[in-house]
């Protein structure tokens, strides 16, 4: 008896151990993952996954995964990752190469094939300006500047075998193993190595965390704690048999305290008490698990060879499936709780299973299928009253306390309510209605006379239609109908009313009631509407506080409801004196809920269970699923016309350009969750703009002085904590630049100086011609008179004046006028003579004729 109590605790505590995982995330190629087999994983200060995979190191930066390599790098797969004190990535290979990170691009620091040995991997750690590299010579040590290389060795090391191991940095020293067939623990301080304990033969393994440091026995049950005040081992004890500690290759402590050991079969998570194991969970046991860590966030990576990677965002979200328990099936579409703490469900094999809460077994119940069990059920009901579970679809069915299936009614009910009176509610695909409450009468039953017995029997049709939901209102003894067409609501005296919304039909998903007589009412389109009577006393939709307006299942809480929306869960812990202040929990994909297709809801005590299409999910009320870690953001590339540049703090660039600016947040989001960012260009738009997408473009800024700045905002709207931002000074065009303007002021002076300049010369060269021709014009004025006077001889002229007065004196007037008027013909011909430049012989002929005749009369 001893015996058989011994092995049923064992297997117990193997249930325990192994039936419970979290949901996960596992990344695949859809993701850009590009290798399964991994050997190390670390987490940089700037938030950067780091990878050492079979195919190379990789960067994971919350988006994608970069590949980092080097030409002269002699093979593929890479180890050793490592973080120095100045935020510099380090790596190692097998043949003897170890890198760094540099400018974005894997260099070479050195090459130590010479004294490796191929056949196993050399580890390194840097403390005091030095590398120290384990090799089968002694512990190597290289200065980083010079590369001189020195080897360490004990007094107690062979000359030809001073092999070296598993060094690390603790408390101000170096730690390590020497020798394999003598191994002891090493210390290497002040420059002087020092034997601190010998070990058994074999490889060993040392690992340290914040509190402790632990030794291990490679490929051998055994794990120790490192006393550094009293320099003992302490065998760690209480370790479960059933966990297999042969093969560890690293050791975790995350944030909550927990010590977690990758191992062949997983990685077992516990706490040291005493040097004993407690609380010991083993996650992925099927998985060689290589690496854990826990991000700034609280996701746990799991690194694994062959399986890839896996992130869990929270312990808490447990997933039973096929894979990790006994749960029988994968697809759950109903589950209900007794009184007891057993949870009943059902899934597409039509099957009934029961689980209980406190041992944690799974078991189907027997006589579950029937030759009248060939479809799905709906919903799964436990009546107190009745001590009975209730399986209601095509098929609807009681499940006595033995467990006896007796079939009731094939009548394809959705739903069903049990009514004061004795009376009972059905809807179903065809009508919903009244009759005698048939669960009382089951004995006498049959179930091939259920439409004869609505004839015989005591029956009211409420409505012919197709109905998918229905509820009891005791408080106020109404009834609530979800019907094809809508919502339909009826009082004590089956008044049938329709339920509207802003004068449209209400089509009802779920209804369930709170503690305060509050009847909920989920909807496909306009949220969750709470009612009393037929009024609508609250209502809560995206606009206030939901996920989404469309909501699938709703479970009450007491006066608290959890609503089951297509983008997540969401627990509301209401305040009913205002709803405003109602403290609303949300549960998604990034919390650990790895689906949105909730078919079932059920609260025991502290838990709460989903059905789903994936599996039983189980959730923690105390948990506040809250993510108070603030994003980190970095600026990923800048392009400048589309092509890439050196990241710079500041740019200076013409008008013209087109830059690109691509930004991102590091860490874990589930890929099927967007990512939210928040940007502005300071100096053209000082307001936030918030957008999904990673990037964002500007072209042809104006000229001045500009800072683009972005933050991202984890999904419960934390912001960054710093702000990443770059600086453009855009300079104008030359046609707005002040040389422009300038070289424009100096060319209108000299093109208006020149305008003034020529017009002046003209004015001056038509002055001159003018001058010119004045003086030509006196010239000619001068001869014409000259010769005049040549031709109009004083001595004549007044010869002939005298002439005429004499004959005027003389009283002869006929001379006198006669005298007068030829030399007046005369002179006229001498002032026309002067007018021309040529004078013709006639013309002279004449002159000179009348100027003979006036000579001959002269006195």
């Amino acid at each position: 008896m001893r015996f058989l109590l011994t092995i049923l605790v064992f297997l117990l505590q193997i249930f325990i151990i192994y039936g419970q995982h979290p949901d996960y995330y596992q990344f695949t190629a859809k993701d850009g993952l590009p290798d399964t087999e991994f050997y190390d994983m670390i987490i940089d200060r700037n938030g950067f996954i780091w990878l050492a995979a079979n195919k190379g190191l990789y960067r994971y930066d919350g988006q994608e995964f970069k590949n980092y390599t080097n030409p002269e790098k002699r093979s593929l797969s890479v180890f050793g990752l490592l973080e120095d004190d100045k935020g510099t990535i380090w790596c190692n290979n097998l043949g003897g190469q170890i890198f760094f990170v540099k400018n974005d691009s894997l260099k070479i620091f050195i090459d130590i094939n010479q004294y490796t040995n191929a056949s196993r991997l050399h580890e390194f750690r840097m403390w005091k300006n030095s590398m120290f590299i384990t090799s089968d010579k002694g512990l190597m040590q290289v200065d980083l500047k010079t590369k001189k290389i020195d080897f360490i060795k004990s007094s107690l090391a062979a000359d030809t075998l001073a092999m070296s191991y598993s060094p690390r940095i603790v408390n101000n020293q170096l730690l390590y193993i020497e020798d394999k067939y003598n191994p002891h623990l090493m210390s290497f301080k002040d420059c002087v190595p020092e034997v601190l304990n010998s070990l058994e033969y074999g490889f060993w393994e040392i690992y340290t965390t914040k509190q402790y440091i632990l030794i291990n026995k490679s490929y051998r049950t055994g794990l120790y704690i490192w006393d550094i005040k009293q320099k003992k081992l302490i065998k760690i004890t209480n370790v479960p048999d059933n966990l297999d500690l042969e093969r560890t290759v690293h050791l975790f402590e995350d944030t909550n305290g927990f010590l977690w050991l990758s191992t062949t079969k997983g990685a077992i998570r516990f706490k040291l008490e005493n040097s004993k194991m407690t609380q010991v969970k083993n996650y992925f046991p099927d998985k060689f698990v290589t690496r854990v860590l826990q991000d700034k966030k609280g996701n746990y990576w799991f690194t694994t060879y062959k399986d890839g990677i896996f992130v869990i965002s929270n312990l808490d979200v447990i997933r039973y499936t096929t894979q990790n328990s006994r749960i029988g099936i994968n697809k759950i579409r109903a589950i209900t709780k007794d009184t007891s703490q057993n949870l009943y469900y059902t899934g597409n094999d039509k099957d009934l299973r029961r689980f209980n809460i406190k041992t944690q077994t799974f078991s189907k119940l027997k006589d579950s299928k029937t030759k009248y069990n060939f479809v799905a059920v709906e919903n799964l009901a436990y009546e107190e009253t009745l001590n009975a579970i209730i399986s209601v679809g095509p098929k609807t069915s009681l499940w006595t306390k033995g467990y006896k299936k007796i079939l009731i009614v094939g009548a394809n009910w959705r739903s069903y309510s049990f009514l004061h009176n004795n009376k009972l509610l059905f809807s179903s695909t065809k009508e919903s209605g009244i009759i005698d409450n048939i669960f009382f009468e089951r004995d006498q039953f049959e179930y091939k006379n259920f439409y004869k017995y609505l004839k015989n029997n005591t029956y009211r049709s409420l409505r012919k239609k197709r109905a998918y939901t229905n509820h009891f209102n005791k408080k106020n003894k109404a009834l609530y109908i979800g019907y094809i067409d809508g919502l339909r609501y009826y009082d004590e005296s089956f008044n049938e009313e329709p339920i509207l919304y802003k004068n449209n039909p209400l089509f009802a998903t779920d209804i369930t009631e709170t503690k305060d007589g509050i009847v909920w009412v989920s909807s496909f389109d306009y949220g969750l509407l709470g009612f009393s009577k037929d009024s609508i006393v609250k209502h809560y939709d995206e606009q206030s506080i939901l996920l989404s307006n469309k909501v699938s299942i709703i479970e009450a809480d007491g006066n608290d409801l959890w609503v089951a929306t297509q983008k997540g869960l969401q627990y509301i812990k209401r305040n009913e004196n205002n709803d405003s202040s109602s403290n609303i929990i949300t549960i998604d994909k990034n919390d650990g809920l790895e689906t949105t297709e909730i078919l079932d809801i059920e609260i025991i005590k502290d838990d709460v269970f989903l059905a789903t299409m994936k599996g039983l999910i189980k959730l923690s009320k105390k948990n506040r699923y809250e993510n108070n870690s603030r994003p980190d953001i970095y600026i990923k590339s800048i392009k400048i016309n589309g092509k890439d540049t050196i990241i710079k703090k500041e740019y200076k660039l013409s008008y013209d350009k087109k830059i690109e600016i691509q930004y991102n947040s590091t860490g874990f989001l589930n890929p099927n969750k967007q990512k939210r960012y928040q940007y502005r260009l300071k100096g053209l738009d000082d307001q936030w703009n918030e957008k999904h997408t990673s990037f964002v473009q500007y072209s042809s800024l104006p000229r001045g002085t500009y800072t683009f700045q972005v933050k991202a905002l984890n999904e419960d709207g934390l912001e960054s904590e710093n702000i990443a931002a770059i600086n453009f000074i855009i300079t104008p065009p030359h046609w707005k630049s002040w040389w422009f303007y300038t070289l424009l002021v100096i060319f209108t002076l000299l093109a208006v100086g020149l305008f003034f300049y020529s017009r002046i010369k003209r004015i001056q060269k038509q002055n001159i011609l003018l001058k010119q021709k004045r003086e030509i014009e006196l010239d000619l004025i001068n001869s014409k008179l000259v010769a005049l006077r040549a031709q109009m001889n004083p001595h004549f002229l007044f010869n002939a004046l005298n002439s005429i007065q004499e004959y005027i004196l003389t009283n002869q007037k006929d001379l006198a006028s006669d005298y007068l008027g030829k030399f007046s013909d005369l002179m006229r011909i001498y002032l026309d003579h002067s007018r021309k430049n040529q004078v013709t012989i006639d013309e002279e002929v004449k002159a000179l004729t009348l100027y003979l005749e006036l000579e001959k009369k002269q006195i």
